[in-house]
């Protein structure tokens, strides 16, 4: 009885398998066979040049017994599916293109245009140290990486560019002479900037000068500070350099970081990497830096610094009073140039700078126009020496450029603890 069970058990088994095979092997058969036979009714509509199919062929061969032509309602059908299903697909990529298109627009053919602002920057800078408007021995060492070299600059442009530099030199002084030698320096967006090298030749003492851009800038800059020549910029650093990821340099009193000053949690982590003490008085230069953030994105960034930093200054260097019409031709100048300013409504004038800096919770704003510091802050002595250098054809044209240019000094907690520290100038 139980062998006969077996037996049964046995044929059943066999029945149900078949029946899987059956709706599964045969099935699957039937399915495959769909292909075989709407190839060969493409390559039928193909052969009576229905639409255009240079590779079918190919294929058809792979598909048995060939029956090429089929009746026109067919034809006519297969050229209906072919030709909408390609039209999607066209206007499907040429959307994705134009997305592509916008994306790189706005993120990396911008960011690299931003970047190369830095070699315009240190060019500028160099054809007025090489007429001797003010002194940095240490610039060559950068500028040959700039690539073609067009050393010469209108004098309203060289003035500007002592004007800026002079100014931010004499803000980062009064610092150092107030707060004392247990204080940071962090230079935003710093380019090929030598401020700590011609800090270090006055012995200017601190307990890190931070250097931050993107990290293609960054990793540039390292090859430069490595490679041999005169002056030795690694010689003046307080310990030997160690260089990490390729864009990140650890020297002591020095750092050079690579960040993307969008990413607020890529900052701080870069920063914390660069041994930085939170608690410290910091001082922060950002010299057209913030206006080519978008003003959500700088905004974001300068709430941080103000959350993270218990005692810090905010020294920006930026456009202003852009909405009258000289703004609006630099505007269009900048944009010929490849060059968008997605920061730019912050720089409309000398209330929304300020505005910036108290909406993102830093206590106290000071702003000058670039003309008020050239005419009132700066030594007057030195500005008729820079003026006898070259002869200006039109001073109205520094005028206006110097209008449109600005200096913000933000502060968070130093009222009460640094009260000497209420005007720089």
């Amino acid at each position: 009885m139980d062998q006969e069970a077996d037996m049964g058990d046995g044929q059943l088994s066999a029945q149900v398998g078949f029946r899987r095979r059956s709706t599964s092997v045969s099935d699957d058969y039937s399915v495959q066979k769909t292909n075989d036979d709407a190839t060969e009714c493409k390559f039928a509509a193909v052969s009576l040049n229905y639409y255009k199919d240079d590779y079918l062929k190919r294929f058809v061969l792979a598909c048995g017994e060939h029956k090429f032509h089929r009746d026109p309602e067919i034809s006519r059908g297969y050229w209906a599916r072919v030709t909408a299903i390609r039209s999607i697909v066209d206007a499907f990529l040429q959307l994705s293109a134009q997305v592509g298109f916008r994306r790189r627009s706005t993120s990396v053919s911008d960011d690299y245009s931003v970047q190369k602002t830095n070699d315009d920057a240190t060019e500028c800078k160099f054809a007025a140290v090489s007429l001797n408007y003010y002194k940095d021995d240490y610039l060559k060492r950068f500028v040959l990486a700039c690539g073609e070299h067009k050393f010469h600059r209108d004098p309203e442009i060289s003035r500007g560019y002592w004007a800026r530099v002079t100014a931010i030199r004499s803000i980062v002084d009064a610092f150092l002479q107030q707060v004392g030698p247990s204080c940071q320096i962090v230079n935003i967006g710093s380019g090929f900037d030598t401020l700590y090298w011609r800090l270090k030749e006055a012995n200017a003492r601190f307990y890190k000068f931070v250097d931050v851009d993107f990290s293609s800038v960054t990793a540039k800059k390292i090859h430069q500070i490595r490679k041999p020549g005169t002056p030795n910029l690694v010689a003046m650093f307080s310990e030997p350099p160690r260089e990490a990821e390729h864009s990140d340099l650890h020297a002591g009193d020095y750092e050079l970081i690579g960040a993307d000053l969008r990413q607020p949690d890529e900052l701080k982590g870069k920063l914390e990497l660069a041994s930085l003490d939170f608690g410290l008085p910091t001082l922060f230069i950002a010299e057209c830096v913030l206006v080519y953030m978008g003003v959500s994105h700088s905004g974001r960034m300068l709430a941080k610094l103000a959350t993270w930093f218990n005692t810090a200054v905010f020294v920006n260097y930026e456009q202003v009073n852009m909405k009258d019409s000289f703004g609006e031709v630099m505007e269009k100048n900048l944009q010929q140039r490849g060059i968008v300013l997605p920061g730019l409504t912050a720089c409309t004038n000398i209330e929304s700078q300020k505005q910036r800096f108290l909406d993102n919770h830093w206590e106290h704003v000071d702003v000058w126009t670039m003309n008020e510091i050239y005419q009132k802050k700066l030594p007057q002595d030195e500005v008729k020496r820079i003026e006898a250098i070259e002869l200006l054809d039109e001073r109205e044209l520094l005028t206006q450029l110097l209008h449109h240019y600005c200096i913000a000094i933000a502060t968070k907690g130093i009222a009460a603890k640094y009260p000497q520290l209420k005007c720089f100038f």
